[in-house]
């Protein structure tokens, strides 16, 4: 096939002529190629795209999955393929790690026994710093909300944690005593929202905000009441699972067979996406989003376009738990066998895969789960049934 090569990189890895390529050429072939033509000694990598997707097949095989007539030149574009993951460490937490937040250099977990673990980089190497008590029963949610971060759990209070300085509860939303079942950010026109969802499909939009404290047991505590520490809340007829803030007055809601894009100035249902399983994570991403579905696909709508559903990713083991962004083209999620996959959006196979199964840990259940995956500035962390952030 007649190959025109384009790329966005820097000296030296431009100005490839175009050329007769072999159709049974595949990703290393070509990286050959482009190494020998530029006269780079060292094996460098590259990734190639046509018409912005990844070729991760032969070219004659992906010619022919995606109808490309090779009777006129082809456009490829490449670039420097990202490294696979480098496993660097575990370090030790007290319970199942349900949520992990990276904020201002530090990672804070949610942990089944009820307590919020700050984790902090001393030499490039993960050291838990302190433990706060904040439940007798577990917390499964942890969001970031501005300079601070919100917790909830299963005894349905809803915790604002201050973690400029000491990490310490400064007040407590205390609606029906359900347990929560997602929580999640809300930015709308300048205000500092959040959303708390509950087993009664009761979803709660709050302010966030300092009342007068209280002193309760050994912490002054501000204690909300009902009447006045939500703005608003929605009742719904039928399980929603989970929730993601998509525009200033829109939200993402999982159910059984759908993803709905719900309206809450309006109180209305926008839209409706089919749905195979529950999402058990979405991830947002501008007029896009991603489910990460509990029959182990993660699968990419566009809510713009008559057929929304644009792409399924298969490579899961099991039950997806987790979906984040690494970069515009990149995300990374979990599951409860104890995968991460890195995925490239242009692809629909995992781009690179790490296996977090601890071999010391076989003899114990639920060892292997991973719960949550987050991203920072040094890499991307895993926790889960393992009591280990990775």
């Amino acid at each position: 096939a007649n190959i025109e090569f384009q790329t966005q990189l820097q000296a030296p890895y431009q100005n490839i002529q175009a050329a007769l390529i072999p159709t049974e050429s595949n990703q290393n072939d070509l990286s050959e190629y482009i190494n020998h033509s530029l006269d780079i000694t060292q094996q460098v990598q590259y990734d190639f795209y046509i018409n912005d997707v990844l070729v991760s097949n032969p070219l004659k095989e992906h010619f022919k999955d995606h109808q490309i007539n090779t009777e006129q030149i082809v456009v490829i574009q490449y670039q420097l393929a990202m490294s696979p993951p480098v496993f660097q460490q575990l370090e030790n937490v007290d319970d199942w790690v349900s949520k992990i937040v990276y904020h201002d250099n530090k990672l804070y977990t949610t942990c089944y026994d009820g307590s919020i673990q700050t984790l902090t980089f001393q030499d490039q190497t993960l050291k838990r710093i302190s433990t706060l008590k904040c439940s007798s029963q577990p917390l499964t949610q942890l969001i970031e909300s501005g300079t601070d971060l919100i917790a909830s759990g299963y005894d349905g209070r809803t915790l604002l944690i201050q973690v400029d300085g000491d990490v310490k509860l400064v007040q407590e939303y205390v609606q029906d005593f359900i347990p929560t079942r997602c929580i999640d950010s809300f930015y709308s026109q300048n205000r500092d929202l959040f959303t708390v969802l509950n087993e009664q499909n009761k979803l709660y939009l709050l302010q966030k905000s300092i009342k007068e404290s209280t002193l309760l047991g050994s912490q002054s505590i501000a204690r909300a009441t009902k009447n006045t520490d939500f703005i608003e809340c929605f009742t719904f007829d039928h399980d929603i699972l989970t929730t993601k803030q998509f525009t200033q007055q829109e939200i993402l809601m999982s159910s059984k067979q759908h993803i709905e894009l719900y309206d809450l100035d309006n109180k209305r249902q926008v839209s409706q996406f089919l749905a195979p399983s529950v999402a058990n994570s979405i991830l947002a991403l501008g007029q896009t989003f991603v489910g990460g579905m509990a029959d182990r696909s993660l699968r990419l709508y566009d809510v713009r376009v008559a057929n929304p559903l644009v792409k399924t990713f298969i490579g899961h083991k099991s039950s997806v738990q987790a979906v984040k962004k690494l970069n515009e083209q990149q995300i990374i999620s979990c599951d409860l066998s104890g995968i991460c996959l890195l995925w490239d959006l242009r692809a629909q196979i995992p781009y690179h895969k790490v296996d977090f199964y601890q071999f010391d840990m076989d003899q114990k259940k639920d060892q292997a789960r991973c719960l949550d995956v987050e991203v920072g500035e040094q890499g991307w962390f895993v926790g889960g049934s393992s009591r280990r952030i990775g």
